[in-house]
């Protein structure tokens, strides 16, 4: 008799709700997605541009890489089956992204070195 801990479904595994933006690329595509929910296994992704079922696919945010294949799709979401496990807390993280800390620590710069004067209406 088989254990039924190993039958359980994939998708068994807890998921944690979610919205990040991220990339979902493929052979010949990339589209801006949005992650609703995650697990080690796999993620329910929105996109604009979705692949069909059994499509291989990597999904990215910032230096963050899964590779995955889509186990479902419907026009604007798909269902994704990691290649392996990976870390969710990983992905909940601020994306490490240099470009983005050079324009927010512009922004601080601008921020503390130019005092905002109030509106005045002519």
């Amino acid at each position: 008799m088989i254990a039924a801990e190993n039958t359980r479904d994939a998708r068994d595994a807890p998921r944690t709700n979610m919205f990040l933006a991220a990339t979902l690329m493929g052979a010949g595509f990339s589209a801006p997605a949005k992650v609703r929910n995650m697990s080690a296994s796999g993620a329910l992704v929105e996109a604009a541009a979705i692949p069909p079922a059994r499509t291989a696919v990597q999904l990215l945010r910032g230096t963050l890489v899964a590779p995955a294949v889509v186990a479902w799709s419907t026009p604007g979401r798909c269902g994704l089956r990691f290649a392996g496990p990976i870390c969710v807390h990983e992905w909940l993280k601020a994306p490490v992204n240099s470009q983005q800390q050079r324009v927010d620590a512009i922004a601080r710069s601008v921020r503390s070195a130019i005092p905002l004067e109030p509106h005045r209406s002519g």
